[in-house]
């Protein structure tokens, strides 16, 4: 099976990207990692992994590839300058609203001095969290399991 991993152009989304690519080969899906704006179609790919970043309010580049990508199952990661609950729940009604197939969502936190104007980083813990929902998203979608000699099984509470 096929994934793709579409992000939004921030060295730091680039960084979740990869990691959000990790967790999907995990699970013995083949991985494309690409920055939006430079994919070509969607028709090879069985589940779109789809990240940008979250600030104070919606990003229209955003929202627009709901539309595209409709027709696909997909899961969103996001890298927040801060937390805004009312961003998160207007971004996924508006998902919702194209009928876009989410299922899943995972959140990281900027950090560092400057994370409110988007120079910070990623911790590397939120690095570890974004295969691990990757890998848990399409477990549970396409109802594959995972060995249990993963390091993830050893993780207090990740299995079930």
């Amino acid at each position: 099976m096929k994934a793709l991993v579409l992000y939004t152009a921030d060295e730091w989304m680039k960084k979740v990207a990869e990691a959000v690519a990790e967790g999907a080969k995990e699970v013995k899906f083949e991985v494309d990692v690409v920055e939006a704006g430079k994919e070509k179609d969607y028709a090879g790919y069985d589940f779109v992994f789809f990240g940008s970043k979250l600030g104070n309010q919606l990003d229209p580049k955003t929202t627009a590839y709901f539309e595209k990508l409709k027709s696909k199952p997909i899961a969103l990661f996001f890298v927040a300058t801060f937390t805004n609950k009312k961003v998160m729940d207007d971004l996924l009604k508006k998902a919702e609203d194209v009928h876009a197939q989410v299922k899943n969502t995972f959140s990281a936190k900027l950090t560092g001095f400057l994370a409110s104007l988007g120079m910070g980083s990623v911790k590397e813990e939120d690095l570890i969290r974004a295969r691990g929902f990757a890998e848990r998203t399409l477990n549970n979608h396409f109802n594959l399991e995972y060995g249990k000699e993963s390091e993830k099984a050893k993780i207090k509470g990740y299995l079930k």
